[in-house]
């Protein structure tokens, strides 16, 4: 699955659906993706939130892509401090957002693994998280071939039919 700054909730819930879940580091970033930005209800609006990136090749995969001197953690925190101070269980998890806005890597893929790391603990989901190129795969595969070799490699075998689909 690629890496979405806090992701929607059916992310959640495959996460807890399985027993392992490879996040994609090494997928290429794209600028109209979800991986730097979401949205949040402003005034009952949604509205986009993001975290500025710096200017660079739009060719890099998202492990090469890293946050800009210039994003400004503390106007974020004030985005969703004023969105949400009235909302349920708000002072419950403030301080753990802002833990997540605050983490000092500026490398994209870090700071958002360490994001979806942090919000799987608090939900207490015990899936294992596997970084895609940690795994000892062809990494030039596309699609649904690199999904079949992580799957073998993962000994998922008992999920791929043997006409290559996955069930």
């Amino acid at each position: 699955m690629q890496p979405y700054f806090f992701p929607y909730i059916g992310y959640f819930q495959l996460l807890k659906a399985v027993d392992k879940f490879v996040v994609y580091d090494n997928i290429e970033f794209t600028k109209k993706g979800w991986f730097h930005r979401n949205r949040i209800l402003i005034n009952g609006k949604d509205e986009y939130i993001s975290l500025m990136i710096k200017k660079d090749s739009d060719y890099l995969d998202v492990k090469d892509r890293v946050l800009s001197p210039e994003f400004d953690r503390d106007k974020l925190i004030r985005r969703i401090e004023g969105s949400y101070r009235k909302a349920p269980y708000y002072n419950e998890f403030i301080e753990e957002i802002k833990s997540i806005i605050y983490f000092e890597d500026n490398n994209l893929f870090n700071y958002i693994f360490n994001s979806i790391s942090r919000l799987i603990e608090i939900l207490q989901i015990n899936t294992q998280l596997i970084i895609s190129s940690d795994l000892n795969i062809d990494h030039s595969l596309k699609g649904k071939d690199k999904v079949i070799q992580i799957c073998k490699v993962l000994k998922a075998s008992d999920y791929i039919n043997p006409t290559g689909g996955i069930e």
